[in-house]
């Protein structure tokens, strides 16, 4: 399936910024079709822990974005920790694309992504199912934190 930047919470620019590697193309490692690819699937994944929070919003091409203008600080605070999380996760999958194919093996610099894009998905999570009402305890997030090692895991066996 062909992805277009439509199809994720974060700005191809977002991923780059993380990885500090220069613009993706046509002949980098990964391609900038394979970073949409990572985006898209990492959003896909965060569309489902909104959904599970009965928070419905998808990425712009899912036809249920988050609202612009006239958002609440809720519906603001969502929509930038799903950015968020998803350009972190994808720039997971960057650098453990790159450090693989450079030298076999996932660097600490990825696993070290991978870990914040966790962190900020948890956080996602629990204001997601609180609705933005009361205040998310440091041990909720951290139990959210350990339920979601296994959904955004990186697979460091490669």
């Amino acid at each position: 399936m062909a992805y277009t930047a439509s199809d994720a919470y974060c700005a191809q620019a977002s991923v780059e910024a993380r990885v500090q590697r220069g613009a993706f193309g046509t002949t980098t490692i990964p391609t900038a079709t394979q970073v949409l690819e990572f985006m898209a699937q990492r959003a896909a994944q965060i569309q489902g822990l909104l959904f599970a929070a009965g928070q419905l919003y998808t990425p712009s091409s899912g036809g249920n974005a988050f609202p612009s203008g006239s958002a609440s600080d809720f519906q603001k605070a969502l929509q930038r920790l799903a950015e968020a999380a998803n350009a972190v996760l994808a720039a997971a999958d960057v650098a453990a694309a790159r450090s693989y194919r450079e030298s076999g093996t996932i660097t600490e610099e990825a696993k070290g992504l991978w870990a914040q894009g966790r962190d900020l998905a948890a956080q996602l999570d629990v204001l997601a199912k609180t609705g933005g009402v009361g205040e998310a305890s440091e041990a909720s997030v951290a139990a959210n934190t350990q339920e979601l090692d296994e959904m955004f895991s990186m697979d460091t066996e490669w």
